[in-house]
């Protein structure tokens, strides 16, 4: 993360945590948590963060032609190779699954609805946010990726060629799409394949009017750090409010707050003055938060995987069912502790997984088109 913002990076892995956890099917206790179904809310402190970042690291190297081709670059270089190498993972298992299907006489079906070729095609180009689709494409998560990269290009055109007009530009933009949001989304602030991409122009402008307001504070945050029980209370009371907005008006007219409630908590947790904040700073929280795009990105291939390994080898095999099948859908347990036994082992995959594809694949992808940003 740009800067030293180690506090926010942890808030992001715990995030992507809850958001995996949003997304696994199970007949569990766990599944029916409020804060659980509604983790769906967590996507809106990315996009706040994501703007408050970008305007740390960029927001005053954006001035011409040049300066937006390598900031392209980059940030290309740091959402692209990941996407493409999970769509092609789950391309990959899909057609498997499908060969396996057949030989074993299971007849399983190829690109049927939301795993299309022409699907395939908006996702490559990054435009699965913008309504094309009226449901998730492939791996569905990616939706929210999509809406980040366009939107801060959109960001980095604007600052790059429009100056001082940039970010009456983008307020008026902000202003726009959250009217637009409360009077066309039909699901409130949950929008994704839809107006994914509107919804993601509110929470990313107002994380860069969020760095703009911490600048304007300066000594004041940096002064919390020497009340830190006082700070402590504070950044508990936030944590507070924001479990139980999401747990209680998530899926409510009230849930178009959570942009402003998220940059509240960026701004308050920016100053890392407190109890919350050391936490947060803790050397599995900090590895999290190194992990949160992995772990945002694999977490829907590893569940798939999951399913397709549960349903076509070891449920067949096992004396005792694990799998439940209501109404046509499909989830982990035939219990709710059974269910509540099948989290920990999903956390535990998507987090090794994310370690790896890290390391291999975010890391090699970031440094090689910095490297080009730079020649240019």
């Amino acid at each position: 993360m740009s800067g030293h913002y180690v506090a926010l990076d942890g808030w992001r892995g715990i995030c992507a945590i809850l958001v995996a956890a949003h997304h696994f099917p199970a007949v569990s206790h766990i599944f029916g948590w409020p804060i659980i179904r509604n983790s769906f809310l967590f996507v809106d402190y990315f996009f706040v963060l994501s703007g408050f970042v970008i305007a740390a690291a960029y927001g005053r190297k954006l001035s011409d032609g040049r300066d937006f081709a390598r900031f392209m670059l980059k940030r290309f270089g740091r959402i692209a190779p990941l996407h493409f190498a999970t769509l092609a993972m789950i391309v990959f298992a899909d057609c498997a699954l499908w060969g396996i299907g057949n030989v074993g006489g299971i007849g399983s079906s190829l690109l049927g609805e939301g795993r299309t070729f022409w699907e395939a095609m908006v996702n490559i180009a990054m435009m699965q946010s913008f309504g094309i689709f009226d449901h998730l494409t492939w791996n569905e998560p990616s939706w929210s990726i999509s809406a980040e990269f366009w939107v801060s290009s959109a960001f980095a055109a604007l600052a790059a060629f429009s100056g001082r007009f940039a970010k009456p530009a983008l307020a008026a933009l902000a202003v726009a799409a959250l009217v637009f949001l409360m009077a066309r989304s039909p699901n409130y602030m949950n929008a994704t394949g839809d107006y994914g991409a509107i919804r993601c122009m509110v929470g990313f402008v107002i994380g860069l009017f969020i760095f703009d307001l911490k600048q304007l504070l300066g000594d004041t945050l940096v002064e919390m750090r020497a009340h830190v029980v006082l700070s402590s209370a504070i950044e508990i009371l936030l944590l507070t409010i924001i479990m139980v907005f999401v747990a209680r008006d998530g899926t409510s007219f009230a849930s178009f707050g959570a942009p402003f409630l998220f940059a509240a908590a960026v701004l308050v947790f920016s100053a890392e003055a407190g109890i919350v904040s050391w936490l947060l700073k803790s050397s599995p929280i900090i590895a999290l938060g190194a992990w949160s795009y992995s772990i945002y990105m694999m977490h829907f291939v590893v569940q798939k995987s999951m399913i397709w390994v549960a349903v076509y080898v070891i449920d067949p095999l096992s004396p005792v069912p694990l799998m439940s099948y209501p109404s046509g859908d499909i989830l982990f347990g035939t219990e709710r502790w059974m269910g509540d036994l099948f989290y920990p082992l999903m956390l535990a995959i998507v987090i090794a997984l994310s370690r790896l594809t890290f390391l291999w694949i975010e890391v090699p992808a970031r440094d090689w088109f910095r490297d080009r940003a730079r020649a240019i």
